[in-house]
């Protein structure tokens, strides 16, 4: 039951990927990334999944960094490392990265598992589109591929794949080169989120509990609630200025985050920046969100992006404030 729970919210999760990839609302950004860091986060993530499926994974970064979107790159390396895997019962899965030529990295993630029929190389990144899956794990719904792809086309990061059955799969990622050494190193989280008081509001109180430890674990100082009488029943013992609302958009009683951050306003008084989370792609900027100054963020939003996003608002807003006086 357990597995078949993690599945289905697996499931939903890439349906919301797919969902807003298609929307044409996803932005990118344009960084330096150094890869060795990234490759080490994705050592400690896949190492013990590996082992206990009897794997040895390899991460080789030749101290190598590319110009990209740092998200969506971990997106695309996420599906694939999960995908070899998953689809591999012996040997190594490995993830290198080359430079072929002086502008460009070529990122190549193998493994030594069933293959791919010739027939269907074609068709992976096609949704819906699953591969024969081992009996002792808990099939997917053919997504993985066709987020890969999608969002490959999006960073516009060309992505090839060689497969033989019985051998093994490789898929090779094209990524400009970054000769920026400054920019590799993207500053702690801390250094600009450490002390913010930030007000966090979502009736699914799972969700509620996971963003207010992660945001206390970057040294913020979270007043967190379920809803409107709670939050101001927490108000009222503070009078400490509050630096940003974070608030799901759908919320109990008929009330919508936009209300929400408006009373929140009311009572400090001041315009706070504010970040409205909604999984509802039809939800877009408008009138409202422009009335109000808030900025739409769209579920599943990775704590890596939302920290960014945090960081980008509070000083958009502290911009605008700038230029109004």
């Amino acid at each position: 039951m357990n597995e078949v729970v993690n599945s289905l919210s697996k499931s939903l999760t890439m349906l919301m990927a797919v969902t807003r990839l298609n929307s044409g609302q996803v932005t990118t950004l344009s960084e330096a990334i150094s890869l060795e860091k990234m490759f080490s986060s994705f050592a400690n993530e896949f190492e013990e999944t590996a082992s206990t499926s009897g794997l040895s994974v390899v991460f080789e970064a030749h101290e190598l960094s590319v110009l990209t979107d740092p998200h969506h790159l971990r997106t695309i390396l996420t599906n694939l490392l999960s995908n070899a895997i998953k689809y591999s019962s012996r040997g190594l899965v490995r993830i290198t990265a080359t430079s072929p030529a002086p502008q460009s990295v070529v990122i190549t993630v193998a493994d030594n598992g069933i293959g791919i029929p010739t027939d269907d190389l074609n068709k992976i990144f096609e949704p819906f589109v699953r591969l024969p899956y081992r009996k002792d794990s808990v099939d997917g719904i053919g997504l993985g591929f066709a987020i890969v792809k999608q969002t490959a086309d999006l960073i516009k990061a060309p992505i090839q794949v060689e497969s033989l059955v019985g051998q093994g799969t490789t898929f090779f990622l094209t990524l400009p080169r970054s000769q920026d050494l400054q920019a590799v190193v993207a500053p702690a989280k801390d250094t600009y989120l450490r002390g913010l008081r930030i007000v966090v509001v979502d009736n699914d109180e799972i969700v509620l509990e996971s963003m207010a430890r992660t945001l206390e674990e970057w040294g913020c100082r979270v007043i967190a609630a379920c809803d409107w009488v709670g939050l101001e029943a927490k108000l009222e013992m503070t009078s400490s200025p509050i630096d940003l609302i974070l608030t799901d958009f759908h919320l109990d009683a008929g009330l919508s985050g936009y209300e929400l951050i408006k009373r929140v306003r009311k009572r400090a008084g001041a315009q706070i920046p504010s970040i409205l989370l909604t999984g509802d792609v039809e939800i877009r900027h408008g009138p409202e969100s422009t009335a109000t100054a808030v900025v739409i963020a769209y579920k599943p939003l990775p704590y890596e992006k939302l920290a960014n996003l945090i960081q980008e608002t509070i000083s958009s807003f502290g911009a605008q404030a700038s230029g109004g006086a």
